[in-house]
């Protein structure tokens, strides 16, 4: 009793330490997601840009 009991105690805060990097894990990779959009968004527009002064699209 006493052995499954260490056990199961072991295992719980071994799970608690493993949210808080988890959640710290989670916030970096929002943030790397959120500036690869912005770096899309920005490339996008300067082709749409470049397009446009090539002659390559026309605005009606």
């Amino acid at each position: 009793m006493v052995a499954f009991a260490r056990a199961k105690a072991k295992s719980i805060f071994s799970k608690l330490s493993f949210t808080a990097v988890s959640k710290t894990a989670i916030k970096d990779h929002d943030k790397k997601k959120s500036h690869n959009r912005l770096i899309q968004k920005e490339q996008g527009s300067n082709y749409f840009l470049e397009a446009i002064k090539s002659g390559g699209i026309w605005l009606s």
